[in-house]
């Protein structure tokens, strides 16, 4: 699983940070899914929304760690992309 775990925090890392509007935040995220999806088993697990943020929390098969996905508010009309392990929060 060490190399599916490096291959997934490359993924993470390419998206987590990136400030874009809103709408291309929605499709950023789900293409970030849709590609560690492709590395392994993903489950969603909960999520949270408030007026900062709106993220999803995912499960990973083999790893005890969850994957954060979503976007928080970055001001001026931005948002900024989160895709991260959770305990990196």
């Amino acid at each position: 699983m060490s190399d599916a775990f490096e291959r997934l925090s490359a993924v993470l890392a390419e998206f987590d940070g990136r400030q874009t509007s809103i709408t291309d935040a929605g499709r950023d995220n789900m293409r970030t899914v849709n590609r560690l999806s492709r590395i392994c088993s993903l489950r969603r697990v909960g999520g949270e929304t408030t007026f900062r943020h709106n993220v999803s929390y995912y499960q990973v098969e083999g790893q005890t760690r969850q994957i954060v996905i979503g976007a928080e508010r970055a001001g001026g009309g931005l948002w900024r992309l989160v895709a991260r392990w959770r305990d990196e929060q």
